[in-house]
């Protein structure tokens, strides 16, 4: 017979946070009254050979970085497997491209994987889907803003360090075309009176640089 609940987290490596996760499925355990197994697993294909017959099973997946094909083939392959994506360094437009495309049951940020969460994250992940966690609900917000393609080449050479004299080479566009573009982004951040250092910082808090 099959566990209740089965949680599987995919990590490319051993995860740092696996022993917390652990932790708080025990914790859950023991709040629902449901028996849970957990188990960490490094590849897509070990899936068919671990998955039992739970009625419930949870599939964690961390980072962004996954096949994007392989994880859709899943849902019909698998329909009791409700999908979460836990990010790492994510950026609010991957985070929307993921939501729109996958369609997953929760994505949390890891960081807001502290001690009591998880449990908490789980039961509305279970109970009434999607969940998504404080930061990775503040990054959908984020998604919206006016940044468009240019302006993230822009920022990006930025956050290199690039000179304002070397843009025009590496962006292939007039200094003023990137000047107009800094305007921009200054003002959609609200830091217009200050450096583009607290550009890039600013940038990166909303989740446009990793």
């Amino acid at each position: 017979m099959g566990h209740a609940l089965q949680i599987v987290l995919l990590s490319r490596g051993d995860s740092s946070y696996a022993t917390l996760l652990k932790d708080e499925a025990l914790l859950y355990q023991k709040k629902s009254g449901l028996e849970v197994a957990f188990l960490l697993i490094h590849e897509l294909a070990e899936l068919p050979t671990i998955l039992d017959d739970s009625p419930q099973r949870v599939l964690l997946v961390e980072g962004l970085d996954w096949d994007k094909r392989t994880l859709l083939q899943l849902k019909p392959e698998y329909p009791n497997l409700s999908l979460v994506l836990v990010c790492i360094k994510p950026l609010c437009f991957e985070v929307s491209a993921y939501s729109e495309l996958l369609k997953p049951h929760g994505i949390w940020h890891v960081e807001d994987l502290k001690p009591n969460c998880f449990s908490l994250f789980l039961a509305q992940t279970l109970e009434h889907p999607p969940c998504f966690s404080p930061k990775v609900a503040s990054l959908f917000q984020n998604a919206h803003l006016a940044v468009n393609d240019f302006d993230k080449k822009l920022l990006a050479c930025l956050d290199q360090g690039i000179h304002n004299k070397d843009l025009p080479k590496h962006l292939s566009d007039s200094m003023s075309t990137i000047e107009r573009s800094k305007r921009k982004l200054k003002a959609l951040f609200h830091v217009e009176e200050l450096t583009d250092c607290a550009l890039v910082n600013k940038a990166r808090d909303h989740g446009f640089l990793r």
